[in-house]
């Protein structure tokens, strides 16, 4: 099993675990909650190496869809990792001298 496979089995072990705790479960909850923290992080690691290696043209078009998505949602707050994800998209296309931020 991959690295990426594994860190999206343990998503979804933590992810189950956290929505069969009942509600007065405080201290399990916290427990689950930062360690889906972390593999969150560490997926995100995963995802910003993967994204260097995509097409130009791929990008570009992630980042024209999350775009239009922020400007259907008209004006409405949108998430940091949408955000953070624009960004990064971005960030590579610049470096790459594709596009301009």
């Amino acid at each position: 099993m991959s690295p990426v496979e594994q860190l999206v089995k343990c998503l979804s072990e933590v992810q189950s675990l956290l929505s069969e705790l009942p509600n007065d479960a405080f201290a399990e909850r916290s427990a689950l909650l930062a360690k889906r923290a972390e593999l969150q992080a560490r997926a995100e690691l995963h995802s910003a190496g993967a994204d260097k290696e995509r097409s130009n043209e791929d990008l570009r078009h992630e980042l024209a869809t999350l775009r239009l998505e922020c400007a259907r949602r008209n004006g409405r707050t949108e998430s940091v990792r949408v955000v953070e994800r624009i960004e990064r998209l971005a960030t590579i296309l610049a470096e790459r001298g594709s596009i301009g931020r």
